[in-house]
C-alpha cells in the first residue's frame, strides 16, 4: 500500500418546503468542520506534505470528538495512522489503526473496519511481520466492504504473497482487485498497477512491468499524488536499469529524484542517487545539473515548495 485510504462521508442536504417553495436546510457547521479538515489533510498528503496533513487530521479528530461523531473519530484515526506509517513511526501508526478498528467494529461499520484492518496489514507487511499480517488480513476478509475497500484488501494480500514468493497467487489476487475498479478510481487503480509492476519486475517480466508502472504513473499524475509520481518514475528507472537501457534509466531517475528532493524526502533521494549515478556512468551522461538542483532543494532553497 502506498497511498492514503479515506472513507468519504456523504454530506446530505435536507429539503424543506416553505411558503416560498423548496429551500435547502444547510447542515450545522459543527457537523461539517471535521470533513473540511479531512479534505485539507488529504490534499496535503497528496502533495507529499505529511506533517501538514497530520495537523489537519488531528484538527479533524478534535472537531469529530467535540461533536461526538464516532464515525469521523475513527476516520481521522485511520488517516493519522496512515501518515505515521509513511513518516516512519510504525508504533504510532499501529496504535491509531487499532483505535480506528475498535470504533468501526463497535459501530458495525464493516467497510471502515475492513479498510483500517487492511491498512494495519500493510504496516505489518512493511515490518516483515508476515504471520501477523496474514492474521490481520484474515480478520478483514470476514467483513463486507465496498468495492474500493475490497480492492485495497486484495492489493495488500497480493503484496504479502509477493513477499512470500507466491507469485502465481499474487498475480491472481492483484488482477481480482483491478477488476473491481475502473481507471477513474485513480487511487486504487494506481496502487494495484504499481503492485503488479513490482510483481512483474520481481519475476523478470520487464515489458509488463513497464506497462503497469506507466499506468500507475498516469493515474498518480491525474490525482496530483506527488510522492506516488516519484515512486512510479523510480520504479520505471529500475526496470530500464534491469534492461541495461541506461540512458532511459537516467531520464526517469532524474525526474524521480528531483521530486523526492522537493518533498524533502532525503532517504529516497539517497537511495535513488545511487542508482542514478550508476546508470549515468554506464550511459556516459552528465548529471551535474540534476545534482545541483537536488542539493539546492535539500538545503531548503525551494522557491515554490508544495508544502508552503
Amino acid at each position: 500500500m502506498r497511498h492514503l485510504h479515506v472513507l468519504l462521508v456523504l454530506l446530505a442536504l435536507s429539503l424543506i418546503i416553505g411558503c416560498g417553495g423548496p429551500k435547502v436546510n444547510a447542515k450545522p457547521s459543527h457537523l461539517t468542520q471535521g470533513m473540511k479538515a479531512i479534505q485539507k489533510g488529504i490534499a496535503a498528503y497528496q502533495q507529499g506534505c505529511y506533517h501538514r496533513s497530520l495537523d489537519h487530521f488531528f484538527k479533524a479528530h478534535e472537531y469529530f470528538t467535540v461533536s461526538d461523531q464516532l464515525g469521523g473519530v475513527a476516520m481521522s484515526m485511520n488517516n493519522i495512522g496512515n501518515v505515521y506509517r509513511f513518516i516512519g513511526d510504525p508504533e504510532s501508526a499501529g496504535l491509531f489503526f487499532d483505535e480506528a478498528i475498535g470504533i468501526y467494529l463497535g459501530l458495525e461499520n464493516e467497510t471502515g473496519a475492513l479498510q483500517a484492518l487492511s491498512n494495519k496489514a500493510a504496516l505489518l507487511i512493511d515490518l516483515d511481520q508476515l504471520e501477523a499480517a496474514q492474521d490481520t488480513l484474515r480478520q478483514a476478509e470476514s467483513l463486507k466492504g465496498d468495492k474500493k475497500a475490497t480492492a485495497g484488501l486484495l492489493n495488500n494480500k497480493g503484496v504479502l504473497l509477493i513477499k512470500q514468493d507466491a507469485f502465481g497467487p499474487a498475480k491472481e489476487m492483484l488482477h481480482r482487485g483491478l477488476d473491481l475498479v475502473s481507471p477513474d478510481d485513480l487511487h486504487e487503480y494506481a496502487t494495484l498497477n504499481f503492485s503488479l509492476g513490482r510483481l512483474m519486475l520481481t519475476t523478470n517480466r520487464l515489458d509488463l512491468a513497464l506497462s503497469h508502472f506507466n499506468s500507475a504513473l498516469q493515474s498518480d499524475r491525474q490525482q496530483g499524488f506527488h510522492k506516488g509520481i516519484a515512486d512510479d518514475l523510480a520504479a520505471l528507472g529500475s526496470v530500464y536499469l534491469a534492461q541495461s537501457r541506461y540512458d532511459m534509466a537516467v531520464g526517469y531517475l532524474q525526474r524521480s529524484i528531483k521530486i523526492y528532493a522537493l518533498l524533502e524526502n532525503k532517504a529516497r533521494v539517497d537511495e535513488t542517487l545511487q542508482q542514478l549515478e550508476s546508470a549515468a556512468a554506464k550511459a556516459g551522461l552528465d548529471i551535474r545539473v540534476t545534482q545541483l538542483f537536488v542539493e539546492r532543494w535539500l538545503a531548503g532553497k525551494v522557491l515554490e515548495s508544495p508544502c508552503k
